[in-house]
């Protein structure tokens, strides 16, 4: 798939000459698709970020790296997400490049006074910050995981007498319980602050004439991102979506789950936000671009189990509801390729390569699994794969036809 991927890429980038950003993001592309690791992905990131201003913002993506590839060894299963975000971003690029309707309803999207004079770089950059930075509030939900495991063991002994000895059952056989351990956040406020972004002074006049709507903002990150959903999903009161999602937050919290995506989506816009505030540029390209792209991130896990549910009860996602989070969600389940395992169990399917076709109509992904494997266990993960899809998207929204397939291949050498 890659060298399907490089091309795409490289020929989109090219045929709009994006100038400055397409020197320095057609190369570590190239490199990536060749051969795909943490040092090529690496110049990827590194290139898309100085592209836009924003090299600083590397240290988030190479942190939660570090934490991933040392801590998630402690749980039974956790794979790469370094590696797997730059395959996601170009998998982006590759569809909205062959598809007309991705195309159409992105850019539509994407308006805005001050947006980039050419669709296709506007789309670079919000997608970039979409796909490049939707899992790195992963350390969080590995450290809670983590802490979970250990917790369950030192709480639950699993052990029997066999033969006047007191031996363990081992980990397998433990049940797990929940909540041994909670996370709270003593100072949420802080956690959710965000700064009001103020306009060049010698600019007000004419920048509230274009934006009267940013007059009047909210200072925490779960009320801008609720503002945005009303906009986009046209589902509720941003009152009553932002008291939805804090409720499900908590109540989260207190069973012992965290979503990466919700904190992914927190920590990236905190980020973001300081950095706008200390260039002192245009607020506007953070209340829309950046504030889109962190949207997209909050969904792309919590759109099924917050708004398919009550009191929403919202269909699988239309194309047109809201593009960005329809196509991260999209290139996130079918990126499968390329992804490390570190846990400590390493069942599972072990999928080779992979091969893509997507035109105005199709979708098909083939998925590459050795001869001597299982075949029909192989086929289990692709319909789970597919009914994840459908639960989450309305797929024909965008493809006549998609499909995902299992292809036994023997490995080139």
């Amino acid at each position: 798939m890659h060298a399907f991927l490089s091309e795409i890429c490289t020929n989109f980038l090219t045929s709009f000459q994006f100038t400055e950003k397409d020197r320095k993001l057609v190369k570590p592309i190239k490199a990536f698709c060749k051969s795909p690791s943490e040092e090529t992905a690496g110049l990827v990131y590194e290139a898309f970020l100085s592209s836009f201003r924003l090299p600083g913002l590397e240290e988030l993506l190479t942190e939660m790296h570090k934490f991933e590839i040392t801590s998630s060894r402690l749980l039974p299963s956790h794979r790469d997400h370094y590696i797997h975000t730059v395959s996601v971003f170009l998998l982006g690029i590759a569809i909205y490049a062959r598809n007309k309707k991705i195309r159409l309803s992105i850019d539509s999207s994407n308006q805005y006074a001050d947006k980039y004079d050419r669709d296709e770089e506007e789309f670079i950059y919000r997608w970039g910050l979409t796909a490049l930075f939707h899992d790195v509030g992963y350390p969080l939900q590995i450290a809670y995981k983590t802490i979970h495991e250990f917790m369950t063991m030192l709480m639950q002994p699993n052990l029997v007498c066999v033969n006047g000895e007191i031996v363990s059952c081992g980990s397998g056989t433990r049940k797990s319980a929940r909540p041994i351990a909670i996370l709270t956040f003593s100072d949420k406020k802080s956690l959710l602050h965000i700064n009001f972004l103020p306009p060049d002074k010698n600019r007000q006049e004419e920048y509230f004439k274009k934006y009267a709507e940013l007059k009047s903002l909210p200072d925490d990150l779960i009320s801008a991102i609720s503002a945005n959903l009303e906009k986009k999903l046209m589902c509720a009161k941003k009152k009553t979506i932002r008291d939805r999602i804090q409720k499900v937050i908590d109540s989260n919290l207190k069973g012992g789950l965290l979503d990466h995506g919700i904190y992914s989506s927190i920590v990236f816009l905190k980020w973001s936000n300081d950095a706008f505030l200390k260039a002192k540029w245009n607020p506007a390209y953070f209340y829309f671009p950046v504030l889109d792209a962190g949207t997209a991130i909050f969904l792309h896990n919590s759109y099924d189990y917050i708004f398919r549910e009550p009191p929403f009860n919202l269909p699988p996602m239309h194309i047109d509801k809201y593009p960005l989070a329809f196509l991260l969600i999209l290139c996130d389940k079918i990126q499968e390729t390329d992804r490390r395992s570190y846990g400590y169990q390493k069942e599972g399917i072990n999928f080779i390569s992979s091969s893509l076709e997507i035109d105005d109509k199709k979708l098909l992904l083939q998925l590459h699994i050795l001869p001597n494997e299982d075949e029909n266990f192989a086929r289990l993960y692709s319909d789970n794969m597919k009914e994840a899809i459908l639960k989450s998207l309305d797929i024909h929204s965008v493809f006549k036809f998609a499909n995902i397939e299992i292809i036994k291949k023997w490995r080139k050498k």
